[in-house]
Parts: C-alpha cells; structure tokens; sequence
C-alpha cells in the first residue's frame, strides 16, 4: 500500500484500534492528525490490505527493524494483524502473512516477530500453530506509574522514620478496646 490507499485503509485501522480496546475517537484523531498518513511514508514500513471480492477484509502492517537495536540479524515485525470480523475464518489473515513471508524474503530479514498479547488466547493458539515460538516477554507500564516506584524508592524509610511510625503503631493498638 502507499499513501493513495490512506483512505481505504484509515476506516479498516480505526476499526481495529477500536477492537483492541481503546476509543474510537481517539484512533479517528489519530487518523486526521496524520499518524496514518506518517506510517504510509516511512520507508521501513510496508502496509498489505486484503480484499474479499474487491471489499476490503484486513490488513498487516511490517516494521523492518535493520540492526537499528542489539540484534545482529535483519528482523520483520508484524506490528499489526487485523481482519475484519465478517471476513474471518476465510483464509485473509493466511494470506496477509503469506505477504509478510514474500516481504521477509526480499529484504533479508531472517526473523518475523509478532507481538500477540497475552491474554489473546486465539490469537497465541493461531500463531503457535503456523510455528512461532516464545520469542520475548514483554512488559508495559505507564511512565507516571513507573515514576512514582522509582520516587518511591528513592524515599526509603530512615532510622528515625521508622521508629515513629513503630510507636504510632503500637499506641493504635494500645488504644483498641481488649476483648
């Protein structure tokens, strides 16, 4: 796909953001500030789009990642997968990565990686059956949460606070009525 598909693909795209569980009118929003469009453009991202009878029935969308981190080798990351939900079960999510093995092979990439999400049990069952394998475990936190752990580590309780909070506690208990 290239960016003269961007309205074909954008209705299909704010679909599946909405089917992976956030707002509709954010995925719209990100559409009309042109995070699509930005996609489209990048030469390390390639866009398929499936069509059933000229409808346009899912789309996947590839990030090759060319010794840009720690790895050594070329790899193609399936970043999304999606079908429309009345076209599934007819083979499109088949032929999509059918294209994302063609694209593999033309640009060396000798890994595909998928991220599926942990509580997608189809989606692990599907993607074990066609071979892949427990590549990595990937964790996720929010950068305000994560912030305010490392704030509170740095808090660490001193001698003194401690022993205050011990005599608060024990004049608590002193204070409940014994039965």
């Amino acid at each position: 796909m290239g960016s003269a598909d961007h309205d074909t693909l954008a209705p299909l795209w704010v679909s599946a953001v909405s089917d992976d569980g956030h707002r509709t009118h954010f995925a719209e929003r990100q559409v009309t500030e042109g995070r699509l469009a930005s996609a489209l453009a990048r030469e390390e991202v390639s866009i398929y789009l499936a069509r059933v009878d000229d409808v346009p029935a899912g789309f996947a969308v590839l990030t090759l990642d060319q010794l840009s981190g720690l790895t050594v080798e070329p790899t193609l990351w399936l970043e999304q997968l999606w079908v429309v939900p009345e076209m599934r079960r007819r083979g499109v999510s088949r032929v999509l990565l059918a294209a994302a093995v063609s694209r593999a092979e033309q640009v060396g990439a000798t890994s595909l990686v998928s991220c599926v999400p942990a509580t997608g049990r189809d989606e692990q069952r599907f993607f074990a059956r066609l071979g892949f394998g427990p590549y990595v475990n990937a964790r996720s936190v929010a950068p305000a949460a994560l912030r305010r752990r490392l704030t509170a580590d740095d808090h660490r309780e001193t001698v003194a606070t401690a022993l205050v909070r011990r005599r608060r506690s024990l004049r608590a208990r002193a204070a409940l009525p014994r039965l």
